[in-house]
């Protein structure tokens, strides 16, 4: 409102009128990476993440974790901590899993063998509760593809069954790490 008084000087109201301006764009430029990731999200499903955009990193959650792009894949870095699990936690754009049977990841494990828990976590169908699965597995060093039978796993799951309408996360963790593991994964998606 500033910005129209007649009784400002012209560069009073100029002044109040960038001001303005810079107030509504802030949100949207704060926004815009989320809204293009979505976009290519949705694009790309059933592929959950091939790190082909930097912005692919903001879909991960980490807890004594670190997740960047390095080249075409996704590094991983699961740190030791004062937490019990170091997790890199990756939320679809798409939650609705129904229609796949396979959970896939493709990666690469670094110079040792490693213990990873991968989980699956669904909403709970009531509160703000999930429920969820696990699977552990031991890897050597090399390259890797993990492929999960959705349809199997989802008896196992507890509290509740599995709700592939609703998945919150798919989650790579190790327990008590004593030193980092690095994971360089390449693709994470869904199969029929």
């Amino acid at each position: 409102m500033r910005a129209w008084d007649a009784r400002r000087g012209r560069g009073g109201r100029l002044s109040y009128a960038v001001l303005a301006l810079g107030l509504l764009v802030w949100p949207v430029a704060e926004v815009a990476p989320y809204l293009a990731d979505t976009v290519d999200g949705r694009s790309t499903f059933p592929t959950l993440a091939d790190f082909r955009t930097e912005r692919e990193v903001r879909r991960w959650v980490c807890d004594q974790a670190a997740v960047t792009r390095d080249g075409g894949a996704g590094r991983v870095i699961l740190l030791p901590g004062p937490e019990p699990y170091s997790s890199a936690a990756l939320r679809p754009v798409v939650p609705d899993f129904r229609g796949h049977r396979w959970l896939c990841w493709a990666f690469r494990v670094g110079d040792r063998p490693v213990t990873l828990v991968v989980s699956v976590r669904s909403g709970a169908g009531r509160g703000a509760g999930t429920t969820h699965v696990q699977v552990e597995r031991q890897f050597l060093a090399g390259d890797h593809v993990l492929r999960l039978d959705l349809g199997d796993l989802a008896p196992q799951t507890r509290p509740a069954p599995l709700d592939l309408a609703d998945v919150r996360y798919v989650q790579l963790f190790v327990v008590r790490t004593p030193e980092p593991v690095t994971l360089d994964v390449s693709r994470v998606w869904l199969e029929p």
